[in-house]
């Protein structure tokens, strides 16, 4: 279920209660002073949050009685700080604030008006007019209308009686007329209740006609609505109706004249502007609108319209105390900039803005923030619990976030309309439940909002039950919304405990029924390794993609991109896309272009698995597939998807004797990738993009590796970890110290991270593991190749107390690696437990236990009073109640900023 999009705001006007006197036959009559002259002031008003003021807006005059004036604003309310001298008429504050004074009295409250948008930034406009309490002056004609509330209710006949006995300023009233969209809609979001208007075909079935005021005896349309005549009430010429109802072609099924006796039109209720008919003389409304006004005749009013803009303050931040500060003390719309990088050991425990969330703009002016250590077991959970409508620009952090709830990830939990600029997170995230991702844990845009992810990276370790992704465990596009990624890779390795998980999305999902929604993702990868060995929809790039709704409103575009780790899973399981989905066949949803996969895809072989996408069948979008490609000798695998073909995919290096194929940008499909600007071709790795915080391509950040001790030389080797793409330096998130891995032979690192061995599947039972697990994947020149591989952990770990363990994430055991040197030596001042040992591709210690060019390995330094081989204890993750299995149908549980609900994709049979 979504949420109910209002259309209009709606403003309420507190009704005028006319005591009628039938017996009397007297109406009451509105007698007004003549206004002043003019208002006077400036044309717009800026201001912070809580600081925006009208003490600029005055009139002119020689008014010396007393007048009444009105303020509306459409967003916020208004709220007048000192009566004294004044009557207020109705509510303060309120969106409508109605005064009544002498001039002099009322410029000096005008000077204590204060306006605010419930604390939100934005903009608005206040419409100064001298009218009542309960009127309305539309400029654009010059008329003034009013809702006349009847206790008990009244007719069309008294009605109309009423409003023609009704006088403003000398002027004759009537039952309003509406000539136009601009009026109606004008007028009716500022009237409250339902109101008879003066339109009627008593004089002649079928023939509408305004029958009061100066359209008196104009016929609008011709006709009522019946199955047999649908097109209802025709339109004469260029006049303009709003009859109310849809008949599911677009056809307005009033009037309908139900029962052979209505006659007469009303607005219905609620600010809609929707016209409907009703008996004359038989059914009672809570009041009617009167119009003065007529060509030369109008009434004199005064009016200027203000624009007001709201601004949040701007604070700048130095320490980690400061940003917890801002946290707890009401600054979710302030614009925040970080002036130095920060160490938040011990400080940031918790996430920043848990209560009311963060909707301002976050500048990290190209800091970093690390030793993050955030547990969020009651909430979201990341940096920033709660993300809407925010910013989050140019920032790096490190540090683990860990939560026993859903939605975790390493920048934000939850994020709703949100932007993110030349992001870089190495956070390790951990959940044990859903929703979990490297920057955000889940993500969505809808609303008509545009927001993008530019320029960002996630390359910590990811890890949960499902839709668990590197950079985003759920994205969900809808109503209208539009979301980009590009330019945005993770390279952190990604396992799960249940459906959904993908080296870069878990689940990503476009859906619309009514207008165009589009989820583009382009010049993005994915290097980690993706696992859920018993479970579906695993994917090296996306787990599960979903396109549609009722009608080809949503689509999917996914090109220049590409996967090349190693994907494990039980069913649905393909290189680049576990499962590709949706429910309109007759319409082309999904776009995929210019792609390549090359990681080795690993599930059951009865199952649906592929080099490209592990599942495509009956009853999925259309795909416009071209230049898709591959590596079939590395994924293992002969087709494409399963089990239909997408069409335009190839499968390249079927013998292994070009294993480097999707290392040249002359090779399709980078042939169509932009290698001046956005892409950088590498002679023994995968492209990455240029002008990257990457440039050695190792999967960490410049910015981390040149923090890291002895100078950014952290192995002591003479030269900067940034600079060398076989030295790969960052925080350990287990200990909060440095650790650096080193490799020759096979001497390109990718994906690598170091995780608490808690994060296993399995825990290995007799050992613990101080500094963590170091986890990573190495690119050899050639297939077999044997790799030297050297772990230095910054701190104090005693080399003969310590033994190399290796975690085995298909068989869910250790081993002790016979033959790895432990030492302790210095770098730089400071203690370090220097570990070394030789691995083979396709040996016993390559994880993914195939020669295919690439060797990948967790290992790391265990303590234990009994240096035994152990056995394998496994921990499985809870399941959450089961999933719930549909056919025919999406349920939809999306998470949506005031109701936090899962979005449950389909499943395929």
């Amino acid at each position: 279920m979504r949420r109910g999009i209002a259309k209009r705001f709606k403003i309420a006007v507190s009704a005028l209660v006319l005591v009628i006197s039938m017996m009397s036959g007297a109406w009451p009559q509105l007698v007004h002073a003549t206004p002043p002259t003019s208002f006077t002031g400036p044309s717009s008003i800026s201001g912070d949050i809580g600081n925006v003021t009208l003490a600029d807006l005055q009139m002119t005059g020689d008014l010396t009685s007393s007048t009444t004036i009105q303020l509306r604003v459409s967003n916020g309310q208004l709220n007048l700080t000192d009566t004294t001298g004044v009557t207020v008429n109705g509510s303060n504050p309120s969106s409508s604030l109605s005064l009544t004074g002498t001039l002099a009295n009322l410029n000096t409250a005008l000077t204590h008006v204060a306006y605010t948008n419930n604390n939100v930034v934005g903009t608005d406009t206040v419409e100064a007019t001298t009218i009542g309490a309960t009127q309305v002056y539309f400029p654009d004609n010059g008329h003034v209308y009013q809702f006349v509330s009847v206790p008990g209710g009244i007719t069309w006949n008294n009605a109309k009686t009423a409003a023609d006995a009704t006088t403003y300023q000398g002027l004759t009233g009537y039952l309003t007329t509406i000539t136009s969209s601009g009026e109606n809609d004008y007028v009716s979001a500022r009237l409250e209740g339902a109101g008879w208007m003066g339109a009627s075909d008593a004089a002649s079935e079928s023939v509408w006609k305004w029958v009061d005021g100066p359209e008196s005896g104009t016929t609008f349309c011709n006709g009522n609505y019946t199955p047999e005549t649908p097109e209802g009430c025709v339109p004469v010429a260029s006049s303009y109706s709003d009859w109310n109802g849809d008949d599911g072609n677009g056809n307005p099924t009033e009037p309908n004249d139900s029962g052979g006796n209505e006659d007469c039109a009303q607005f219905l209720s609620g600010a809609s502007g929707k016209w409907n008919d009703l008996p004359c003389s038989g059914a009672n409304l809570t009041g009617y609108v009167v119009e003065f006004g007529a060509p030369g005749n109008l009434p004199t009013v005064a009016s200027k319209d203000v624009s007001l803009t709201v601004t949040a303050p701007t604070d700048t931040v130095s320490s980690c105390a400061g940003l917890q500060a801002l946290s707890d003390n009401d600054a979710q719309y302030d614009n925040i900039n970080l002036t130095q990088d920060l160490t938040c050991t011990d400080t940031i425990t918790s996430p920043l803005f848990s209560t009311d969330g963060y909707s301002g703009t976050f500048d990290g002016q190209g800091h970093t923030i690390s030793g993050l250590q955030i547990d969020g077991p009651d909430g979201d959970a990341g940096l920033f619990a709660d993300l809407t409508g925010a910013t989050i620009k140019d920032l790096t952090i490190a540090g683990t976030v860990t939560s026993d709830s859903e939605c975790v990830g390493g920048v934000a939990g939850y994020a709703n309309n949100s932007s993110f600029e030349n992001i870089h997170s190495s956070v390790t995230v951990t959940t044990s439940d859903w929703y979990a991702g490297g920057l955000i844990g889940c993500g969505y845009v809808g609303d008509g909002a545009s927001h993008h992810i530019s320029g960002s990276s996630a390359t910590g370790a990811v890890s949960g039950a499902g839709e668990v992704g590197g950079l985003i465990g759920e994205l969900g596009v809808w109503n209208h919304g539009q979301m980009t990624i590009e330019h945005t890779y993770a390279t952190g390795n990604v396992s799960g405990t249940d459906d959904y998980v993908g080296g870069l999305l878990g689940y990503e999902y476009s859906e619309s029924e009514d207008d165009a929604t589009t989820a583009t993702i382009q010049d993005v990868y994915a290097q980690g390794n993706v696992s859920s060995p018993d479970n579906s929809y695993v994917g090296g790039l996306i787990g599960y993609s979903y396109t549609g709704d009722d009608g080809p409103q949503a689509s999917t575009v996914i090109q220049r991109a590409y996967a090349s780790g190693d994907v494990t899973g039980s069913d649905s399981v393909g290189g680049l896309i576990g499962a590709v989905n949706g429910n309109n066949d007759e319409a082309t949803l999904l776009t995929l272009h210019d792609t390549f996969a090359a990681g080795h895809v690993t599930a059951d072989p009865d199952n649906d698995v592929a080099g490209l996408i592990g599942i495509y069948g009956d009853g999925n979008p259309a795909i416009d597939s071209s230049d898709n490609f591959f590596d079939q000798h590395r994924t293992g695998q002969t087709d494409c998807s399963a089990p239909d073909d997408i069409g335009a995919c190839t499968a390249e290096d079927a013998d292994g004797t070009h294993v480097g194929y999707f290392y040249a940008k002359t090779n399709a499909p980078m042939t169509n990738w932009d290698f001046n600007t956005i892409w950088v071709a590498h002679p023994e790795a995968y492209p990455t993009f240029s002008g990257t915080a990457d440039d050695d391509t190792d999967g960490v950040t410049a910015t981390v590796e040149t923090a890291a001790p002895n100078g950014g030389d952290a192995n002591g080797d003479g030269q900067a970890d940034s600079d060398q793409g076989n030295v790969t330096s960052l925080v350990d998130p287990v200990s909060n110290k440095y650790a650096v891995l080193q490799s020759s032979g096979c001497d390109q690192n990718t994906n690598v991270s170091v995780a608490a061995e808690s994060s296993n599947v399995s825990t290995d039972t007799n050992y613990s593991y101080p500094a963590g697990m170091m986890h990573f994947t190495l690119t050899c020149p050639t297939d077999g190749g044997t790799a030297t591989i050297t772990q230095y952990y910054y701190g104090n770990y005693p080399a003969s107390k310590y033994v190399l363990r290796k975690y085995n994430s298909t068989t869910h055991t250790y081993q002790t690696v016979t033959g790895a040197a432990l030492s302790n030596i210095t770098i730089g001042g400071q203690p370090v437990l220097k570990v070394v040992y030789t691995v083979t591709d396709g040996g016993a210690l390559d994880e993914d236990g195939t020669v295919n060019g690439q060797i990948v390995d967790p290992a790391g330094p265990a303590l234990s009073g009994a240096l035994t081989d152990t056995g394998t204890n496994v921990i499985m993750a809870s399941s959450l109640g089961g999933l719930l299995l549909v056919s025919a149908v999406i349920v939809r549980r999306m998470r949506l900023p005031a109701a936090k609900v899962r979005h449950i994709p389909v499943r395929f049979e």
